[in-house]
């Protein structure tokens, strides 16, 4: 997979790449473990499930994955042992599903999360959901997306009946900087991915696009990488035996990780193991110096999106700056080419300079410490 996104031209395939490959790795062994448990957690079957949320720029990259790997034509992943789909907006009757009378019977409407059950659903900007929270026929969608996310469970009321069932349902999905807002501990449920960008960043994404004008996906490798994902959904259900690694909990504790963030990392190295060293039966999961890079990475991507992503869009700017240190002017023109526009970025230096990470000195804008 990796040969082939990096012969399509798309930037940092192994910083941001992998993770979708991990995901797609563990969605494989949660449509096994869905069928015959082999990982179990406290007595319960552990969900393997690992979902993406991608905080970034419009314009940085967070469609372009989704299209490379769900899309019809050329996505690695559009296979035939489970189906995927992009979803543009959701109600929660669209997520979850309905029952209505017709000719005087109950008749049960399938959501998404039924109809995907096994599936990848990718969504290209995740506050297009969020928003529907606010609304009268979505306002009950935060709570059934995070027990839809986290255990699997949808359980729907409604005056002719309930609508109660599992899914399996992976959830890709991608939130500008300026927009994000999770709550309810939303957060908890996402592998968050978080690309801020930099000059240098800037400057290999045009380098990307010049380069990659008529440049065509290799047909016959795409074609043998969904031919043995299949193969992959099929040796699965060889592995008789899961065995977790000390080395991954040691370096946990290293970074002090909470206990409920254990479920979002066990699941990291489960999918990556399974996509890099296939299926044993008993699979035992691999901690190589990659896993660990890609660990690392996201531990720093979790703490830049618990301090705000916005506010670290700033310090990135300036820490890109020789002496980190910036005009206050050139800072919100800069903050404009990353989404935000001038009322916003102002708002947001007064932030920072409040919180203490800058300090403004006349026009001059560095970091606070």
């Amino acid at each position: 997979m990796t040969e082939e996104l990096e012969s399509r031209d798309l930037a940092y395939v192994r910083d941001y790449g992998w993770f979708y490959m991990a995901s797609l790795g563990a969605h494989i062994l949660n449509n096994r473990q869905r069928v015959s448990p082999v990982l179990f957690l406290q007595g319960l079957p552990f969900d393997i499930r690992l979902h993406i949320l991608m905080v970034a720029p419009s314009g940085f990259g967070k469609s372009i994955w989704l299209y490379h790997f769900l899309d019809e034509r050329f996505g690695l992943s559009w296979v035939q042992s489970f189906n995927v789909s992009f979803q543009q907006t959701m109600s929660s009757a669209g997520f979850v599903g309905t029952i209505k009378f017709s000719d005087g019977e109950v008749v049960k409407v399938p959501g998404v999360a039924k109809r995907y059950e096994s599936g990848i659903i990718g969504v290209e900007e995740f506050s297009g959901i969020t928003k529907m929270f606010l609304t009268s026929h979505g306002g009950q969608l935060d709570n059934q997306l995070l027990t839809a996310l986290d255990k699997g469970m949808v359980v729907k009321s409604l005056g002719p009946g309930e609508l109660k069932y599992k899914t399996g349902v992976t959830l890709w999905a991608g939130t500008q900087p300026s927009r994000f807002d999770l709550s309810s501990g939303m957060g908890r449920r996402f592998c968050f991915l978080v690309f801020l960008p930099t000059d240098k960043d800037i400057e290999l994404f045009v380098e990307k696009r010049e380069r990659g004008m008529n440049k065509v996906w290799n047909k016959e490798r795409t074609k043998e990488i969904r031919k043995r994902i299949d193969e992959l959904m099929r040796e699965v259900y060889k592995i008789e035996k899961i065995i977790p690694s000390e080395r991954l909990y040691e370096i946990l504790r290293r970074y002090k990780t909470i206990h409920y963030e254990y479920d979002l990392y066990e699941r990291l190295a489960l999918g990556y193991t399974l996509l890099k060293y296939g299926v044993k039966k008993e699979m035992k999961v691999i901690v190589d110096n990659d896993l660990i890079d890609m660990i690392r990475k996201e531990y720093v991507w979790r703490e830049q999106v618990k301090r705000g992503p916005e506010v670290s869009q700033i310090i990135n700017v300036i820490r890109s700056e020789e002496k980190n240190e910036i005009d206050i002017v050139k800072l919100k023109s800069k903050l404009v080419l990353l989404g935000l526009d001038w009322k916003q970025s102002s708002e947001l230096i007064r932030d920072a300079e409040r919180l203490g990470l800058i300090k403004i000195n006349g026009r001059k804008v560095r970091l606070g410490w």
